[in-house]
């Protein structure tokens, strides 16, 4: 063999390393993936039969978290009322001189 077929096999093995590590990190990928994967499916079926176990179909948790939100700001708005309510009838005294440092 001639030393410039020598460079090229030295290329060509270099490269098949570099390929064979290139592989090995991307298997570790994958593994790595398939856990995440197989953790985010077990953490969906625990969401799932939480919402079950709540009376909720996990299939409509979208409409269900659509009606909790109107309620809850149906909910603020009327303590938001009832505190105007209660502000307006308690004006006068508080505007009212009391005597004091007068």
């Amino acid at each position: 063999m001639t030393d410039a077929e020598n460079l090229d096999l030295q290329e060509i093995h270099d490269q098949l390393e570099q390929e064979v590590e290139r592989r090995e990190r991307l298997s570790a990928d994958v593994q790595r993936l398939q856990g995440k994967l197989e953790s985010a499916r077990t953490n969906l079926e625990n969401v799932e039969q939480e919402c079950r176990n709540r009376k909720v179909d996990p299939a409509k948790i979208d409409d269900v978290i659509r009606k909790l939100q109107k309620r809850y700001v149906e909910a603020v708005e009327e303590v938001k009322r009832e505190n105007d309510a209660t502000s307006e009838q308690l004006r006068p005294y508080l505007n009212a001189p009391t005597g004091e440092n007068q």
